[in-house]
């Protein structure tokens, strides 16, 4: 498999969460595992920051399994500023996949990844602040935030096939020209 393949199985692990009670049939740690797995294989500029920002990711979703109550809304500011900075990884992981994809698809250039790069820092924002807003203008605020959010993973999902196929026809040509 291709790069684009395991970041594409391992954001669809993490996009989908299928539950049987308490029990995450499609545990988010697996996914963040095969990214990690995927920037170790990647010969590009921000691979291994890539690599560093997954296996972190993975450890804290593994550690909501196991814990979940610990990283739960909380007053304790010590779990306040994990919050921030696993949100703060979670954005740098999102921009070291595009980075990379950029890299293997020697230049290929879309205004998609910094549109979804600043959703993801606005929501990182709004998580982090919006507890001080009265109760009605967050709920609502929220709502609004989640539904783009929805519908940017849908096109980063659409957007990661796209890169798939775009990889597949690169090996190809190189493979063809061996």
């Amino acid at each position: 498999m291709n790069f684009h393949e395991f970041i594409l199985i391992g954001v669809l692990f993490q996009f989908f969460d299928i539950n049987i009670g308490t029990f995450d049939v499609i545990p988010d740690f697996v996914g963040f595992l095969m990214i990690a797995y995927a920037f170790s294989r990647a010969k590009a500029r921000d691979a291994k920051l890539g690599m560093w920002c997954a296996a972190m990711l993975s450890i804290s979703s593994l550690v909501e399994v196991v814990w979940p109550s610990l990283l739960e809304d909380s007053v304790n500011l010590w779990l306040q500023i994990l919050a921030i900075i696993l949100g703060l990884v979670t954005v740098l992981y999102f921009a070291c996949i595009f980075s990379v994809s950029k890299d293997i698809l020697q230049g290929e250039d879309s205004r998609f990844p910094v549109v979804f790069i600043s959703v993801q820092l606005v929501m990182e924002l709004f998580t982090s602040i919006g507890m001080h807003f009265p109760l009605g203008i967050f709920e609502g605020l929220m709502i609004v935030v989640m539904v783009l959010l929805f519908g940017f993973y849908i096109y980063f999902i659409v957007f990661l096939w796209q890169r798939v196929k775009r990889e597949r026809v690169l090996l190809e040509e190189v493979n063809g020209s061996s």
